[in-house]
């Protein structure tokens, strides 16, 4: 294959991506988002189509963590080329190998400075592999490693409805029987009670 001089939009390429990534010109991409395999060490099969065909792909890799790290690198170092330089990269992780990755990636964007975010996806409906006997919490996230190229990266804010504040609540606990006057505690409810405890107390 040979380079081209400008990227064309609105293509899906499907084949190896480092050769790909080769082909493409310096700093033509302004975000990057991937998902790689996670080194689970694991075989998925998934099915495909109307016909039900069943394919699968390995996550597997002899060597261990440094080949999966290298395979890896080499292709990081092709996506920090094509990175425009306001560009962003987000790497779909989880927490099997997520920290070997941030190092890495720290060396191929040449300082840990590019470094912005790193984001914890937990799954709503998570398949939790907590089972009796187990010794550990539920691995229920995923990770994103948000990097920058340079300082003048594109953002756009996002902005979510206004949460308004909490209100406080009044607890009257009343203990004549042991000849102590009554007590007030307070603790702060959310503000969907705000209305219902208005001119609420409650009694023990």
């Amino acid at each position: 294959m040979n380079p081209v001089s400008y990227l064309e939009a609105g293509v899906i390429y499907c084949d190896e991506n480092l050769q790909r990534l080769a082909q493409f010109p310096a700093e033509c991409v302004d975000l990057i988002y991937l998902d790689p395999p996670f080194f689970t060490n694991r075989t998925y099969e998934v099915i495909w189509g109307d016909e039900a065909e069943i394919r699968s792909f390995e996550d597997r890799w002899e060597g261990g963590i440094e080949v999966y790290v290298d395979w890896m690198r080499e292709r990081m170092i092709e996506l920090h080329r094509i990175l425009k330089p306001n560009g962003s990269l987000y790497l779909h992780c989880d927490p099997t190998a997520s920290h070997y990755l941030k190092v890495m990636v720290d060396g191929v964007f040449g300082s840990r400075k590019r470094f912005v975010n790193e984001i914890t996806w937990k799954r709503s409906s998570a398949h939790s592999d907590v089972k009796q006997g187990s010794k550990h919490f539920g691995r229920v996230s995923d990770t994103l490693l948000f990097y920058s190229k340079g300082d003048d990266r594109t953002w756009n804010q996002l902005y979510t409805e206004y949460d308004p504040p909490t209100s406080t609540v009044t607890t009257a606990v009343s203990s004549q029987r042991q000849g102590v006057d009554t007590a007030s505690t307070t603790f702060k409810a959310p503000a969907a009670l705000r209305k219902a405890t208005r001119s609420m107390s409650f009694l023990a």
